[in-house]
């Protein structure tokens, strides 16, 4: 049985606390390994007209971008393997002005699709996962210093 933490000494305690953000690291790069290699490629489009201020303009304008989207959805389906329920269309319609001072309406259709393709190649993911962890035990060394670098130092200060 260990030490409780009130029992152990400083240098006890450093250690103690290093492996367990040492622990915690290793389980945070393993979720985030996980949420890597799960994500997928996400598709996205924009199409954009302008009308006069009139309803049929604004009709024929919001009809003619919402096509278009379609079009390319269909096209792309084609192409890619897209994931079923996650095609989402976003229409925005505002009113704008020229310079001369007329009044009418820009248009604009997005669509948004998820693909089945992964978002990273394993090569990717695993440069990812070396600097996200080179980070973190550099973090973990300036917390928690490791037991050999204290000794160095108290063996020069001891020396001087």
């Amino acid at each position: 049985m260990g030490k409780k933490l009130a029992e152990m000494t400083e240098k006890e305690l450093n250690a103690h606390y290093r492996q367990c953000k040492i622990r915690e690291d290793s389980k945070a790069l393993r979720k985030y390994r996980k949420r890597l290699t799960e994500e997928r490629k996400c598709y996205e489009q924009k199409f954009e007209a302008y009308a006069i201020n009139q309803r049929k303009s604004r009709e024929a304008a919001l009809g003619a971008c919402a096509l278009k989207a379609m079009d390319a959805v269909r096209e792309l389906s084609r192409v890619k393997p897209l994931r079923a329920g996650t095609l989402e269309y976003v229409i925005n319609e505002q009113k704008v002005q020229d310079d001369a001072g007329q009044k009418g309406f820009y248009c604009c259709v997005i669509f948004h699709v998820v693909s089945e393709e992964p978002a990273h190649s394993q090569e990717d993911i695993q440069k990812e996962l070396e600097e996200t962890f080179e980070k973190m035990m550099s973090e973990t060394d300036k917390l928690y210093p490791a037991e050999e670098k204290n000794e160095e130092k108290e063996s020069k200060e001891n020396a001087v």
